[in-house]
């Protein structure tokens, strides 16, 4: 949008919405993720610099309005462009020096409303204005340039001529291009383009109801694959755990034959201890006896030798 031309700022976010539904057509959340807008030059510096928003809160006010266009097909949303366009103050003021039917020099100026007449010092007050919606004919042959009106209490049409042949034509090819689009865009459009256009809104709300149906069935596929992945990484590190438990479990008989083995050697080796110990108890015992025997005859005897030598 140029900035010479004022546009207010709910207007330039609309029409930056069908700017984006041109090039990117029907909105998609799988696509058109926060930031697909950051590259696209939709608003003029002058919109930008008036209100004080950033970038991704203006993005997200023209994705909204890009999101409700859904099933508006290029031809439309480019129509629909021109349309808010043409109806801005300024919009598409071209000029033209020409020439009237007195000879005068006046500057003819075509915008999106109709046809003014212009003194050369002055391009702001037109002297005289056709809107679109009085103007019944335009023509043009060689440098001439005609325009018919509406009105039958005027019958002689507005004339001028241009400096030469080519610049009449590009007069001609501008006041007509913009008098068919004012005349589009009042015009009912017929039952069969109705239908039409009715038609491809159906297909693209049948397209876009596949596509959504698609990517339900893809996402239920991929879930499912996910599932059966992490189920399998479950599966194989529960094995991989029964595994771990079998070799501690065979680990553990082990450790407990071990030690079943050396409490039988134990054993064996406190019966050979308890045996040899309750025949030196014996042997012992047998001894004590014995020389309890003898010492009990003996000690007297003895008494009366150690007496004589006067130990005591």
């Amino acid at each position: 949008m140029n900035e010479a031309i004022y546009c207010p700022a709910e207007k330039a976010v609309l029409l930056a919405s069908y700017a984006t539904q041109v090039k990117f057509a029907d909105y998609d959340p799988d696509l058109h993720s926060a930031g697909y807008l950051a590259n696209e030059k939709l608003l003029s510096k002058l919109i930008i610099d008036q209100h004080n928003l950033s970038m991704e809160e203006w993005e997200r006010k023209i994705s909204a309005f890009h999101q409700q266009h859904r099933g508006t097909s290029k031809d439309e949303a480019m129509l629909e462009y021109l349309k808010i366009a043409q109806d801005l103050e300024m919009f598409g003021v071209t000029y033209y020096p020409v020439v009237n039917e007195k000879g005068t020099e006046v500057l003819l100026g075509v915008d999106s409303l109709g046809i003014n007449i212009y003194e050369k010092s002055n391009k702001l007050a037109p002297k005289i204005s056709f809107p679109w919606s009085e103007i019944k004919k335009i023509s043009h042959k060689n440098n001439e340039f005609k325009v018919r009106l509406n009105d039958k209490n005027s019958p002689k049409p507005f004339q001028a001529k241009a400096k030469e042949p080519k610049m009449a034509w590009k007069i001609y090819d501008m006041c007509s291009t913009n008098h068919e689009m004012y005349v589009r865009r009042r015009r009912p459009d017929s039952l069969e383009v109705q239908q039409m256009k009715e038609q491809k809104r159906e297909e693209a709300k049948q397209k876009a109801r596949e596509r959504e149906a698609l990517k339900r069935e893809i996402r239920a596929r991929e879930e499912m694959e996910k599932s059966r992945e992490e189920t399998l990484s479950k599966y194989k590190a529960l094995q991989q755990e029964m595994e771990k438990y079998k070799d501690d479990l065979s680990e553990a008989h082990k450790t407990i034959e071990d030690l079943e083995r050396q409490l039988r050697e134990l054993q064996v080796s406190f019966m050979r201890l308890l045996k040899w110990f309750s025949k030196t108890l014996r042997y012992f015992l047998w001894q004590s006896v014995t020389l309890w025997k003898i010492m009990r005859h003996k000690v007297p005897l003895i008494a009366m030798i150690f007496s004589s030598f006067n130990f005591f």
